[in-house]
């Protein structure tokens, strides 16, 4: 153990230099972690500059974004942790490791056999492999290679017909070394070891080693291959030994002034300077994207059919804000806002503080259940729903506090809402139980869907955490029971998600078995539902159109003809200033306004056997980050042959799943919103598993 300095306190010595302060003064992150026998631990190669000092850091600070060492050692380094606990590598073995050759980086599937080298040898099976071993029978010519102005292939097909090009299909502009002038060299010529070109441009890969991007020009009729930068060339100075660097140059250029520098005119070089400094090949990225735009031409193995194209859909990143950050006012208010107070005394500043804290600074936090909830709805994907999330008191069945949802499906699908529960009193009662428990309503019909029970099984703890995924069924499936007197103002129901039971108190009625009347001051307004009683208040549910914590507020009334195509406009969320009305949209029409002609896709089968229900996954290629994907869930009628499917999001390729297969439906290099797209999925369109390609034997290897 280790004793922290002026204080009673004891931390584990596993704690030491670990990043995180738990001493007042900081010593447990200046003690010396070397003089720990701890053989997990990452010893930096600099020492401390103000202590003179060794340095050990634990294995989670080696490359977390963070210097653990004076030069930032930790995070310059890509080494596999796991294995170093799996080899059981001491402190020694550690740092042997990291100075090793045996170093894995990580490499990215487009950059395996690209012809660049990124990881270090590694000795397997007695033989040496990398990412650019074994590379015989991989397609140098692929999506990643095409057009990137490096040759990943020693021939250049995947530098073939690349515009501009003004050769003829498989052929490479050339300089004739006997001509002196451009011509087109066939590729059979190319990557064959023989020069037929000025320069050796047909042998690019000779001096296309590692990253360099500017010595690219070959001298020819030398022994040992000589590659010269671009702006050497028409310098009047022979750095090749016959010349081959002048033999082309009309226009020399003297001084700092190269013949390809940027600042040179185009049109003041002739067509053969332009092509040799053009010469400049760029390597290919570390981390490259799925990309469609240099996909290699080939015909579709499906029919598609697109009709009644619409307006093109662009999609602009907008960000007309900027954030800034006040750290003072935010250290002396810890997680709370600082406000200034309209007094005599003009300095008076108060903190409000968030529900997890309280205190004159926020420094102290409540004793609370803190809830991450995600909610799916199964059908009514355009259906509002109120979710009221309970704090019970288990003993007497009270409610401690509350916190309501408003959720849509269709707009809020994925989100995952933080909420706070507080206890009633501070400290909480903790001779007595907790629970949570979750009650849904339809807000259109006022239609009770169901609740749900969560135990808080740590009672002892004074903040509890629970994630939670909620599904909603389509129709009320609770099932009735008999094991508790609920009385004549309730009724004995099951949880959802359990076999135990709970009353469920009719409007006005709350507590332990429906037993306590609520206020006769305080009441819900009428067409809208009482969940139980906080404080002497009731916990009200509201209908559309009505909000405030007992319904009797309107919301102001929606534009007429605001929602087009037979949308239905409704005001959502009462917290928000502007009040903004939305748009819940028909199948088929999506948009602010509903308004925009959603892309229907018509999906037949043939000669497959017709799946009950489908998924349809919607793959996006942005080139420059990586790809997205939507998923949608179709059921299909036991007499249907087909189905249609709407979809308001751009996206490029359609991948269906059925009965865990995987079958390619449909490709588009340019997305149009609004279009009918019409296809067939056919057994061939299967998407194979390696399993499936691979012989056992090669599987096995």
């Amino acid at each position: 153990m280790f004793q922290c300095s002026n204080s009673l306190k004891f931390i584990s010595k596993h704690r030491l230099v670990d990043g995180r302060r738990d001493c007042h003064n900081n010593d447990d992150e200046i003690a010396d972690a070397c003089t720990i026998k701890n053989e997990y631990r990452f010893q930096c190669s600099k020492k401390d500059i103000n202590n003179n000092k060794s340095i050990c850091i634990l294995p989670f600070r080696v490359m977390d974004g963070f210097n653990g060492c004076p030069d930032g050692e930790n995070n310059k380094i890509r080494l596999l942790i796991g294995s170093m606990v799996r080899q059981n590598l001491s402190a020694i073995d550690f740092k042997n490791f990291w100075s090793s050759d045996h170093i894995l980086s990580n490499t990215f599937f487009p950059s395996i056999c690209n012809g660049i080298k990124q990881t270090s040898p590694m000795l397997i099976n007695e033989e040496y492999h990398s990412d650019e071993t074994e590379c015989e029978d991989w397609p140098c010519n692929n999506i990643y290679s095409r057009c990137d102005t490096f040759w990943s292939c020693k021939n250049g097909m995947d530098e073939l017909n690349c515009k501009p090009s003004q050769c003829p299909p498989l052929h490479h502009a050339c300089v004739s070394p006997k001509t002196l002038k451009l011509d087109c060299l066939p590729i059979y010529k190319a990557g064959d070891n023989i020069m037929d070109c000025l320069g050796g441009t047909d042998e690019l890969q000779q001096c296309q080693v590692g990253v360099s991007t500017q010595t690219i020009f070959q001298c020819g009729n030398v022994s040992k291959t000589t590659c010269l930068r671009i702006m050497l060339l028409c310098d009047k100075k022979n750095d090749c030994l016959f010349g081959d660097d002048e033999k082309f140059c009309q226009n020399y250029m003297t001084g700092f002034m190269r013949l390809c520098s940027s600042n040179v005119p185009n049109f003041n070089r002739s067509k053969e300077e332009e092509f040799f400094c053009g010469l400049t090949t760029t390597a290919p990225k570390i981390k490259t994207y799925f990309i469609l735009s240099s996909q290699l031409d080939y015909t579709l193995p499906f029919e598609s059919q697109k009709e009644h194209k619409f307006q093109q859909k662009t999609i602009v990143n907008e960000n007309n804000f900027v954030r800034t950050n006040n750290f003072t006012w935010a250290q002396q208010c810890k997680r709370g806002l600082r406000v200034h107070v309209n007094s005599e005394d003009n300095n008076t500043y108060k903190c409000f503080c968030p529900p997890a804290y309280y205190g004159n600074t926020c420094e102290y936090q409540n004793q609370r259940v803190s809830i991450t909830i995600q909610i799916r709805a199964i059908a009514y994907w355009q259906t509002m729903f109120s979710i009221v999330l309970l704090l019970i008191n288990n003993n007497d069945q009270t409610i401690e506090s509350y916190a309501k949802i408003e959720f849509i499906s269709i707009q809020d699908c994925g989100i995952k809402y933080h909420i706070n529960l507080l206890y009633s009193t501070r400290p909480k009662d903790e001779s007595r139980n907790y629970s949570i428990r979750i009650d849904v309503f339809d807000r259109h019909s006022m239609e009770y869907r169901g609740s749900w029970d969560y135990p808080i099984v740590f009672p002892f703890l004074p903040v509890n955490r629970m994630a939670i995924i909620l599904v909603i069924p389509a129709h009320q499936l609770q099932s009735t029971c008999n094991t508790l007197n609920c009385g004549s103002h309730g009724q004995c129901l099951l949880f959802m998600n359990s076999d135990r039971s709970f009353c469920k108190c009719n409007d006005g009625w709350s507590g332990k078995g429906c037993m306590i009347a609520g206020s006769s001051k305080f009441h819900c307004a009428p067409n809208s539902l009482s969940v139980g009683t906080n404080r002497d208040r009731p916990i009200c549910v509201c209908p559309l159109g009505k909000f405030g914590s007992r319904c009797y507020l309107k919301h102001p009334s929606c534009p007429d003809n605001m929602c087009k195509n037979g949308g239905t406009c409704i005001v959502r969320d009462e917290r928000m200033p502007s009040w903004k009305p939305i748009c819940i949209c028909m199948e088929s029409y999506s948009g602010t306004n509903c308004a925009t002609k959603d892309t229907k896709i018509d999906i037949s089968f043939e000669k497959l056997p017709i799946p009950s229900a489908i998924l349809f996954h919607f793959i996006t290629a942005h080139g420059d980050k990586p790809e997205s994907r939507v998923t949608s869930f179709k059921k299909i009628a036991v007499d249907q042959m087909s189905t249609t499917i709407y979809i308001s999001t751009m996206f490029h390729l359609i991948f269906v799943e059925f009965f865990d297969t995987l079958y390619f439906a449909h490709l588009q290099y340019t997305y149009t919103a609004g279009e009918i797209i019409k296809t067939t999925i056919k057994p061939h369109h299967q998407c194979r598993s390696i399993d499936e390609l691979l012989s056992a034997n090669v599987n096995k290897q």
